[in-house]
């Protein structure tokens, strides 16, 4: 497997983190922890699918990919090449006319999301680049012309959940804002596409994930990142991973 990571054009990045090209000469399994905000995916060769308990569902040639909140394995077949734009936090709101809470879970053909004229236009002009870089210039152009700015309480949450590491009660999150936490986390639901306290769990477990040093005790590494004890860890590993911490901390990141 061949992995590269692009940054975003100036002006996309507060709306997208970066742009990955994955390539699996041989084939790949790859389990993915659940991220913190959609995944724009456009195959550039051969086929991917997501597994499922009741088999594999494969991805659509250009689409979004929604929150997890659990692991997502992707199955990459042998030759098969994937372009993707990971976006920021509440960066893809713009791009589709539903709630991101509607796409969680789910890997969803853009033409099913938007005009199917302007994303079939769009993947054509894809296909027709002559390169990896065109094909870049083409999506982040398009990207331009499509995001907006997020809703400033969903914006703000953000940031608070953010500065806190994830480790922050919710009656703290909404405290000192202009609304209720109802409306607060339906707006949150429709800009990031899941509930505040599932990202905070997320952003907390991430904290964790990117300090992890080795030779760190794992006991010590959940007490700086917020956790109860060593078992509410364990038990967030399970969730977001379905292996032990000392298992998944113990693999080589793919991304």
């Amino acid at each position: 497997m061949t992995f590269e990571r692009h940054l975003p054009d100036e002006p996309l990045r507060p709306w997208v983190e970066s742009i990955l090209i994955v390539r699996a000469v041989e084939g790949l399994r790859n389990t993915l922890p659940p991220h913190t905000a959609p995944v724009l995916t456009y195959r550039l060769q051969g086929l991917t699918s997501v597994e499922f308990s009741d088999g594999e569902r494969t991805i659509p040639r250009m689409g979004i990919t929604g929150l997890n909140s659990g692991p997502r394995t992707i199955l990459y077949h042998p030759g098969a090449s994937m372009l993707l734009v990971r976006f920021r936090e509440a960066g893809a709101a713009g791009l589709v006319p539903v709630p991101l809470d509607e796409l969680a879970g789910t890997s969803q053909g853009l033409d099913d999301l938007m005009a199917p004229t302007a994303a079939r236009d769009l993947e054509q002009r894809l296909d027709d680049a002559g390169d990896d870089v065109r094909k870049m210039q083409i999506l982040q152009g398009f990207l331009k012309e499509r995001l907006v700015r997020p809703d400033p309480l969903v914006r703000e949450s953000i940031r608070r959940i953010r500065q806190a590491r994830g480790n922050l009660r919710m009656a703290d999150l909404w405290k000192d804002l202009p609304t209720n936490p109802d409306t607060l986390e339906k707006r949150f639901r429709r800009w990031v596409g899941t509930t505040p306290k599932l990202f905070a769990r997320i952003v907390r477990f991430q904290s964790l994930v990117d300090a992890y040093s080795p030779g760190t005790r794992l006991t010590e590494a959940a007490v700086r990142a917020g956790f109860y004890d060593h078992a509410h860890m364990v038990r967030e590993f399970q969730a977001f991973t379905g292996q032990t911490p000392s298992a998944y901390l113990g693999q080589p990141r793919r991304w």
